[in-house]
């Protein structure tokens, strides 16, 4: 699937889930049955956005209680936006425009969800993350710690 265009795909809030939609173009670029594949790309939308609002909403009653929020919790949240794109390009999509859905949907600023996309996209796997490592000490230039911790590894 590699090869093949991805059509973009859109996502509205609905009630307590999402409804999708393509453009004209991209309904010609899907291949197969397009209404299925929108129907389960909005269950994957809706189930990852749940997910991830229940880690943003854990690491804000951790900011108010002043206990510093570790940089693998940070890493789960961004690995949960890694793991959408994967499975909606499996279906032959690509969000349009990843990080104004995600901000509108998350309550989140733009600047912090790309940080924490940039720090999960250059550390594979939350293992190499050491347990105590806070996301304060990591924010600020998230791909300069990524590779901190990944020289500290090796």
């Amino acid at each position: 699937m590699t090869d093949e265009i991805l059509a973009f795909v859109g996502f509205i809030p609905e009630d307590d889930s999402f409804r999708a939609y393509l453009s004209l173009e991209g309904s010609e670029n899907l291949k197969g049955d397009w209404e299925k594949k929108l129907e389960k790309s909005a269950e994957i939308y809706s189930d990852a956005t749940v997910a991830m609002r229940k880690m943003k909403a854990q690491m804000d009653r951790m900011r108010k209680q002043r206990t510093p929020i570790p940089a693998r919790r940070v890493w789960d949240l961004g690995d949960q936006v890694v793991r959408l794109t994967g499975k909606l390009r499996l279906k032959g999509l690509q969000i349009d425009g990843l990080y104004d859905h995600l901000c509108r949907d998350l309550a989140v600023k733009r600047m912090w969800l790309e940080k924490v996309i940039i720090f999960r996209s250059h550390i594979p796997r939350k293992a190499l993350i050491p347990s105590k490592l806070a996301w304060a000490r990591c924010r600020d230039a998230p791909k300069l710690s990524a590779r901190r911790i990944l020289e500290e590894r090796n």
